[in-house]
Protein backbone atom coordinates (compact mmCIF):
# COMPACT_ATOMS: atom_id res chain seq x y z
CA UNK A 1 0.00 0.00 0.00
CA UNK A 2 1.21 3.37 -0.69
CA UNK A 3 0.87 5.89 1.68
CA UNK A 4 0.29 10.01 0.57
CA UNK A 5 1.61 12.26 2.43
CA UNK A 6 -0.40 16.03 2.06
CA UNK A 7 1.20 18.98 2.90
CA UNK A 8 -1.66 22.17 3.72
CA UNK A 9 0.03 24.69 1.69
CA UNK A 10 -1.26 29.22 1.83
CA UNK A 11 -2.82 28.53 -1.97
CA UNK A 12 -5.45 25.67 -0.10
CA UNK A 13 -6.71 28.03 2.49
CA UNK A 14 -7.10 31.42 0.13
CA UNK A 15 -9.08 29.04 -1.90
CA UNK A 16 -11.33 27.64 1.09
CA UNK A 17 -12.14 31.22 2.64
CA UNK A 18 -12.68 32.55 -0.95
CA UNK A 19 -14.80 30.33 -1.66
CA UNK A 20 -16.52 29.27 1.30
CA UNK A 21 -17.11 32.77 2.05
CA UNK A 22 -19.46 33.70 -0.49
CA UNK A 23 -21.42 30.34 -0.56
CA UNK A 24 -22.18 31.06 3.29
CA UNK A 25 -22.92 34.56 2.27
CA UNK A 26 -25.39 33.21 -0.41
CA UNK A 27 -26.60 30.71 1.53
CA UNK A 28 -27.55 32.98 4.20
CA UNK A 29 -29.04 35.28 1.60
CA UNK A 30 -31.15 32.27 0.28
CA UNK A 31 -32.55 31.61 3.88
CA UNK A 32 -33.31 35.18 4.37
CA UNK A 33 -35.43 35.51 1.50
CA UNK A 34 -37.47 31.87 2.38
CA UNK A 35 -38.35 33.57 5.58
CA UNK A 36 -39.29 37.00 4.02
CA UNK A 37 -40.57 36.42 0.54
CA UNK A 38 -40.42 39.37 -1.76
CA UNK A 39 -39.59 39.95 -5.38
CA UNK A 40 -37.55 43.14 -4.28
CA UNK A 41 -35.36 41.03 -2.03
CA UNK A 42 -34.90 38.43 -4.43
CA UNK A 43 -33.58 40.49 -7.12
CA UNK A 44 -31.28 41.81 -4.95
CA UNK A 45 -30.05 38.23 -3.80
CA UNK A 46 -30.04 37.38 -7.39
CA UNK A 47 -27.62 40.35 -7.71
CA UNK A 48 -25.47 39.60 -5.07
CA UNK A 49 -25.18 35.75 -5.78
CA UNK A 50 -23.92 37.03 -9.88
CA UNK A 51 -21.37 39.42 -8.07
CA UNK A 52 -20.26 36.49 -5.61
CA UNK A 53 -19.47 33.99 -8.47
CA UNK A 54 -17.83 36.49 -10.37
CA UNK A 55 -15.56 37.48 -7.62
CA UNK A 56 -15.15 34.05 -6.73
CA UNK A 57 -14.22 32.91 -10.22
CA UNK A 58 -11.72 36.08 -10.76
CA UNK A 59 -9.78 34.91 -7.65
CA UNK A 60 -9.45 31.40 -8.88
CA UNK A 61 -8.21 32.26 -11.98
CA UNK A 62 -5.31 34.76 -9.93
CA UNK A 63 -4.52 31.98 -7.99
CA UNK A 64 -3.98 29.94 -10.96
CA UNK A 65 -1.94 32.73 -12.60
CA UNK A 66 0.57 33.10 -9.88
CA UNK A 67 3.95 31.75 -10.32
CA UNK A 68 4.36 28.85 -7.46
CA UNK A 69 7.07 27.04 -5.69
CA UNK A 70 5.97 23.37 -7.75
CA UNK A 71 7.91 20.82 -5.93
Amino acid sequence: MFKIQYNHTEGDSRLLYGMGGPLLFAVALIVAFMLSPSWIFLAGIMGTVIVLAAVVLTGLNHMLDEEGDDQ
